[in-house]
Order: C-alpha cells, then sequence, then structure tokens
C-alpha cells in the first residue's frame, strides 16, 4: 500500500479500472482532508459519483463523509451538512457500525459550529457507543475529543483541560500524532481563554513540533494562526504580527478559508495597534470580501467592527460611521440567520429519521407488524420533534429576555431573579455576598455633547470593561439607562470595593477617543454587604445609597459606607 503522498498520487494516476480509482481517490482524500481542502473535496466528489456507479455504499459513506468535512473546513456548513446525512444514510444501508459513527461524530461537529450543544453531544455520544461497540479505541478517542470540545463551549473548560491533557497522552501513545496535534492545540486554546497564556504557547508549540514532516500542512498553519493570536495576548505584539505574515499565504495555498479569515484580522487588529493604517486597511478589507462571499456572518461582524476603529483612529468619520452601521446591520441578519440555521438543521434531522424510517418500514413492509410500527413510530417521531422543537424555542426566548439587546449582557429581569436565589443562599450558608451599584457619570452630557449615538457606544463599551475585569462567577447586569449593577458572590465589602476601584481606574484609563476625539468617561460605584439586610431588595437599595453618597462627594470614585446626616 502507498504510504506517502507522491504515491498515493501515483497509484491514483495508474488506476487501471473505476474500482482502483475509487480506492486511490478516497486514500488521497483522507489523507488531503487537513491539508488542501479544495483538492479533498474533488478527490471526495470523483469518489462518490465512482462508489454509486460500482454500488457500493460502504465506500459511499466514506466519499460523503470525506467531502462533508471538506466543505466544512471551507467553512460551507449547510453542504457539509448534506454530505455527512449522506455518509450516514450509506453507512446505515451498508451495516458498517464504524463508518455510521464516523457520520454521526461529523454531523455532531457542524451542529456545534451552529450552536447546537445540546444536539451536538448527543451525536458525539452516539458516535463513541458505536465506536465502543466494534472495538476501536483510536475512534472512541476521536469521539471523547469531540465531547471535550462540547464541554469547553459550555463553560466546563476545566474538565475540557483535563480530557485533552488525557487524550493528547493517549494519542500519542498511539501513534496518532495528527489527532494528538488537533487535542494539544484544543488545549492550547482552552488554556489561553483561561489566562495561562504561557502554558498556551507550550501546548501549541508543541502541537506544530509533532505534525512537521507529517502532510497536515493545512492543520499546522491553523495551529500557528492560534499560536500568534496567543502571543498578542502576552503583549508579544511583534513576534504574533511576524507570524501572521508568514502564515496566511499557507492558510491560503492549502484552502483554510475560515482560519484565514480569522487570521487577516487578527493581522489588521495588530497592525493598527502599530501605526500601520494603510496595511490594516487592506487586510481587513480582504477579510471583510472573503467572509461577505463566503456567507460568513460572524466573521463579516468582527471585520467590520475592527475597521470602524481603524477609520475612527484615522478620523474618516462617515467610512467610521458607515462601518459601525454594516456592523450593527450584520449583528441583527447574523442572529436572524443563526435562528434560521438552527431550525434548518432541527428540520434536517427531522427528515433523516424519516429516511431512516422509510428504510425500515421496506424491510417489514411484508408483515402486519409494518403497519403497527409505521403508525406507532409517526406518532412518537411527532411527539418528539414538537416536543424538541418546543423546548427549543422555549429555550431561546428565556435566554433573550433575560439579555440587554444592547450590551448582550444579563438584563434587570435576570439580575433580579438571581440576586434573590444568591442572596437566600448567602444567608442560608453564611456566605459572603456583596453588591455594587455602577453608574457613568454626567452621561446626559455625553448624549447632549456627542449624540446618542455615542451615548450607546459609552455604555456598550463600559458595559464590556464590567464583564471583563470581573471573576467569571460574578453577576454584572444593566440595571437600566447608565446604571448597572455588580454581584461579588462569596466576596466581602472589602475585597469588593477593591476590585470596583480597579474597575472604576479601568474606565478612567480606557482610550475613550477611539469612540470619539473628545469623550473621556468616569464612573461612580456604591458598594453594599447583604448580611446586614432583611432581603435583597435592601441590600441593593442600600447600595444605591452609597451610589448617591459617590456622587456627592465629586463622582468618579468609589464609596461603601453612607456618611451620618446631622
Amino acid at each position: 500500500m502507498p504510504v506517502s503522498l507522491e504515491e498515493l498520487e501515483q497509484h491514483l494516476n495508474s488506476a487501471a479500472n473505476a474500482a482502483e480509482r475509487l480506492a486511490a481517490a478516497l486514500a488521497l482524500a483522507e489523507r488531503l482532508q487537513q491539508a488542501d481542502a479544495r483538492r479533498a473535496q474533488a478527490l471526495a466528489d470523483e469518489a462518490i459519483e465512482l462508489a454509486a456507479s460500482l454500488d457500493r455504499p460502504a465506500e459511499l459513506a466514506r466519499a460523503h463523509y470525506f467531502s462533508g468535512f471538506a466543505h466544512h473546513y471551507q467553512g460551507n456548513a449547510s453542504e457539509a451538512l448534506s454530505h455527512l446525512q449522506a455518509a450516514q444514510r450509506a453507512a446505515e444501508q451498508a451495516c458498517d457500525r464504524e463508518w455510521l459513527g464516523m457520520a454521526r461524530r461529523g454531523i455532531g461537529i457542524i451542529y456545534d459550529t451552529c450552536g447546537l450543544y445540546d444536539q451536538a453531544l448527543e451525536c458525539f455520544l452516539e458516535a463513541l457507543a458505536l465506536f465502543q461497540q466494534v472495538g476501536l479505541p483510536a475512534r472512541e478517542r476521536m469521539a471523547a475529543n469531540s465531547i471535550a470540545i462540547i464541554y469547553s463551549r459550555t463553560e466546563r473548560r476545566c474538565e475540557a483541560i483535563e480530557q485533552f491533557r488525557l487524550l493528547a497522552d493517549q494519542f500519542g501513545v498511539a501513534g496518532q500524532i495528527k489527532d494528538q496535534a488537533c487535542a494539544l492545540c484544543n488545549l492550547g486554546v482552552d488554556l489561553g481563554k483561561e489566562g495561562q497564556a504561557d502554558a498556551a504557547l507550550v501546548a501549541l508549540g508543541q502541537a506544530e513540533q509533532l505534525l512537521h514532516g507529517h502532510g497536515a500542512d493545512g492543520l499546522l498553519a491553523a495551529i500557528r494562526a492560534n499560536r500568534a493570536s496567543t502571543l498578542s495576548v502576552l503583549g508579544r505584539a511583534v513576534e504574533a504580527l511576524c507570524l501572521l505574515r508568514d502564515v496566511i499565504p499557507e492558510l491560503v495555498s492549502h484552502g483554510m478559508t475560515v482560519s484565514e479569515i480569522d487570521a487577516r484580522v487578527q493581522l489588521g487588529r495588530l497592525l493598527i495597534e502599530s501605526g500601520h493604517y494603510g496595511e490594516a486597511e487592506v487586510e481587513l478589507q480582504m477579510a471583510h470580501e472573503m467572509a461577505l462571499d463566503g456567507q460568513m456572518p460572524e466573521f463579516l461582524q468582527d471585520a467590520q467592527r475592527v475597521l470602524s476603529g481603524l477609520y475612527k483612529r484615522q478620523r474618516r468619520f462617515e467610512l467610521a460611521l458607515e462601518y459601525s452601521e454594516r456592523y450593527h446591520t450584520s449583528e441583527r441578519v447574523m442572529f436572524n440567520e443563526r435562528s434560521d440555521r438552527k431550525l434548518k438543521l432541527l428540520q434536517a434531522r427531522v427528515d433523516l429519521e424519516n429516511v431512516r424510517q422509510q428504510m425500515e418500514l421496506e424491510r417489514l413492509r411484508h408483515t402486519e407488524l409494518a403497519r403497527a410500527h409505521e403508525e406507532l413510530q409517526r406518532a412518537s417521531r411527532a411527539l418528539f420533534e414538537a416536543d424538541r422543537v418546543k423546548s427549543a424555542l422555549v429555550l431561546q426566548l428565556e435566554q433573550q429576555s433575560m439579555t440587554d439587546p444592547l450590551t448582550g449582557i444579563h438584563n434587570r429581569r435576570y439580575l433580579d431573579r438571581q440576586l434573590a436565589q444568591e442572596f437566600e443562599r448567602a444567608r442560608r450558608y453564611r456566605h459572603p455576598l456583596t453588591v455594587a451599584v455602577c453608574d457613568i457619570d454626567h452621561f446626559k452630557h455625553i448624549n447632549d455633547r456627542f449624540s446618542h449615538a455615542v451615548g450607546d457606544e459609552t455604555i456598550k463599551a463600559v458595559a464590556q470593561l464590567l464583564r471583563s475585569h470581573v471573576r467569571q462567577s460574578d453577576i454584572v447586569a444593566r440595571f437600566g439607562g447608565e446604571e448597572f449593577v455588580l454581584v461579588f458572590i462569596e466576596l466581602g465589602l472589602e475585597d469588593a470595593a477593591a476590585a470596583c476601584e480597579k474597575v472604576r481606574q479601568t474606565v478612567q484609563a480606557h482610550p475613550w477617543h477611539h469612540i470619539h476625539p473628545d469623550l473621556s468617561v468616569t464612573v461612580s460605584i456604591g458598594v453594599a454587604p447583604g448580611h446586614e439586610h432583611f432581603n435583597h431588595e435592601k441590600m441593593l437599595s442600600a447600595a444605591d445609597l452609597c451610589l448617591y453618597a459617590a456622587k456627592h462627594q465629586g463622582r468618579n470614585r468609589v464609596c461603601s459606607d453612607v456618611p451620618a446626616v446631622n
């Protein structure tokens, strides 16, 4: 059997018949999945035609699987899902549990990219069970890696980090070099998100070393782009900038479109910070056009936001306003498209279940049992899908009702419910609880002098500063207008007041001229502990009184006690 890419290409070109060419195309498509997505797609699509003409469902399943992942790496989620569902049907026809598991895992990956984490986890668990049934430990590790990714997505990041470490060791022992590199890459990304940037660089560096000379140049380039992002977080902007300039051509040559767009936006940000505005504009405009052509709203929105900031720095305010408006339009479009995509994926699941059921009914059609089974399955499926759709819509509506539409943080409704629960828990277990009310100083003056659009941008920026400078476990909510509430769970008054002081200093030092050249913003904060009060409303009122005292004392300060009044 050929082992190198050159030998695989030679075997493909020298195939004597359709069966030999099918085998060679599948082998080469598998090797090129993460190295050259466009070529892998072309080979897989040829293999689909050959397998269909030869009536070989097992090979057809593999061909659809490779085509699905080639589309996935190029950012075509709908095409990827269609091929992976076809792979599942072909694997079921061939009674091939290994590739049925691979197809289920692939479908789960597409659900993951669309934010359907519950459905993705369900697919990965099904895949893991299938691999265990047929005794495929290497495939089991792949499914476990996908499950760990869902842990990371759903804020179970500590569990994900431990799982990725374990999997990297297991892949290494088994000699699965590419999978080991993927696990190390995932580990590095999660360590970076947890603020462990040095450890993240170590993991990403190990992943790079593993892949050199293993024919996964596209994956290697994507890992190097992740390393550039981590270098930027560490303040090593020059290294990050040089690395991105080197890696972008590699991503282009290997068809890694999604990673290329993300890398160009990263490069644009770094170029802006280093004052290379012209080069930054070229990179960001290219990323913008690629995201627009590829119908990738998340990346499009990111490019528009950074472009708007660039034009503000250059004082090209008409263009800054234009891209700011495009960003807000894209934000609305992205929300609508994400909702539509989820509904389409749910419908696709219904369609797939219908196909599977029809195949089973064909097998049972000659007996009376088939008719009873059909009626039972139809009723069961209808109830199941109706309940699933209802649950998904209820969850979506509930999440929307708890989120402030301008800032994306929690709203007052969420605060009222959660603060009551935390107050009762703190009182029951005698844990500390502190609440702070934060208000933007002279906000009416900001609106009157600079416009309500600048006021909205100021509110959004303050919200993000608050969210990024308190602990993940703390609650940040918009209370109304320019007022916010911070809930410090299991933190006493002194520590909470210190945290608020850091927040106040951060807001004061923030580069507000990015929003408007003459803008400066400060906040006043009132802080009150929970143990002194009868209920959470009284605690909130006490914090509000402290805020009033901070305002009375001159603003831009933190006040944690109300002075006595004679």
